[in-house]
């Protein structure tokens, strides 16, 4: 029986007696031959369901489902295998988000949503999910990844919200220019959106602790993106060394129209790096000579993590061009997914409890490491910097990791 809003359970005396057992903070059923069950938990299946958005996050499906495939073939979680039963697309809709996670748990009766890849999973389905002891894997673009909300597990951490701040973005950032923070002129542009300031704040506040200067930091690229020139004018009166926009697909617009402009520092964002990408020619002119931040090792590196994920595709008859950052966004919440049922199987009732008590994890092949409670309040802090050449990506700050953090000012819930 699935666990209902509330913990109410609705039993049949005259059919057969269950006791309820909470078994930390999951509902659970003992039958009378003493087996326990869980949403989601059939015979040796674990069923989870996930929600995405296909404009910024496309090719999110096929990384989660090359990592899960091997895990399944490998017995990674002994006899226990993981089914996808549904990935809904919700163009980062926020009120399409909070049905496809209902229907999700209450039709579809997922053990957790996974993955979940998109800006529309906002504060309402984390709350819906939590409430009904149901936790989800992915990526954490909103508060619903950081406290209270200990039901949601993100390889990147509480990126939007937390009270700390990483530092190794910024650092990777001045590494590649060859430049001390403090010696260049920043500016922060952001989406239009609720989040976008404390999104921009993610990275002001760590430039500000080493010295930098902040001469522009406005959140106010609409979604639809509109007219660019009187921003992009804006932005570049100031003068800055490096422009840093916080967009997402918004950043092909934004990235040609100060390329157009003339402008000579240093573009950077945080979405355009997809492999594949660059072969529209529409898209790699106006972006030649822009600067991508990742959050995942890029396969440009060829490192152990990128030719183990590349060869997991190859196992499901795609090729190494097919890998989206969608798929590697989808690839990683597998993988950490993965890593934590591991650390409770085959008491997965028991997941949300020992989580927040404490689980760490290095990948072997060299992912992004996990350190949970602190990330319930914190970003990962890895980073890696490549940049647009001639309709290539170039490495130009290698893929690393730290755990040198800047307590937040002010942690925007």
């Amino acid at each position: 029986m699935r666990a209902l809003s509330g913990r109410q359970v609705l039993s049949s005396l005259a059919a057969t007696v269950f006791s309820a057992v909470m078994v930390v903070g999951t509902l659970v059923e003992a039958s009378p031959s003493g087996a326990t069950t869980v949403q989601g938990i059939s015979g040796d299946t674990i069923t989870v369901g996930g929600v995405f958005d296909s404009t910024d996050w496309a090719g999110t499906e096929a990384g989660f489902t090359a990592r899960i495939d091997r895990a399944n073939k490998d017995h990674e979680l002994g006899k226990y295998q993981i089914k996808l039963v549904a990935m809904d697309d919700d163009q980062a809709n926020p009120s399409t988000d909070l049905s496809d996670v209902q229907n999700l748990i209450e039709r579809d009766h997922v053990f957790a949503l996974a993955p979940v890849v998109t800006e529309g999973f906002e504060q309402p389905p984390a709350t819906f999910a939590s409430q009904h002891d149901i936790p989800y894997f992915g990526a954490g673009f909103s508060p619903g990844f950081c406290k209270p909300y200990t039901w949601g597990y993100s390889f990147t951490g509480c990126d939007i919200g937390g009270g700390y701040y990483g530092e190794q973005p910024i650092a990777s950032v001045a590494a590649a220019l060859g430049k001390p923070i403090k010696s260049l002129r920043w500016a922060l542009v952001g989406l239009d959106v609720p989040n976008g300031p404390a999104a921009d704040a993610s990275y002001g506040d760590v430039i500000k602790a080493d010295g930098g200067k902040i001469v522009y930091d406005k959140a106010v690229i609409p979604e639809d993106v509109g007219d660019l020139a009187p921003i992009v004018n804006a932005v570049e009166a100031t003068k800055p060394d490096v422009v840093m926009a916080q967009l997402a697909t918004q950043a092909i617009a934004f990235e040609g129209a100060l390329e157009a402009s003339g402008f000579k520092g240093a573009a950077l964002n945080e979405a355009l790096y997809s492999p594949g990408l660059l072969k529209i020619k529409a898209l790699a002119t106006p972006l030649n000579n822009t600067d991508v931040i990742t959050t995942t090792p890029v396969l440009e590196e060829n490192t152990p993590y990128v030719k183990q994920m590349e060869k997991d595709y190859a196992a499901e008859g795609l090729t190494t061009s097919s890998i989206t950052f969608g798929g590697e966004y989808g690839y990683t919440t597998a993988d950490m997914m993965v890593a934590m049922l591991k650390k409770v199987a085959p008491n997965f009732g028991s997941l949300h409890s020992v989580i927040e008590k404490g689980f760490t994890y290095k990948p072997a092949l060299g992912g992004t490491p996990l350190n949970y409670p602190f990330m319930f309040n914190a970003p990962d802090d890895c980073s890696s910097v490549v940049r647009i050449e001639n309709a290539a990506y170039v490495p130009i700050a290698k893929f690393q990791c730290s755990t040198k953090y800047l307590k937040a000012k002010v942690a925007s819930q």
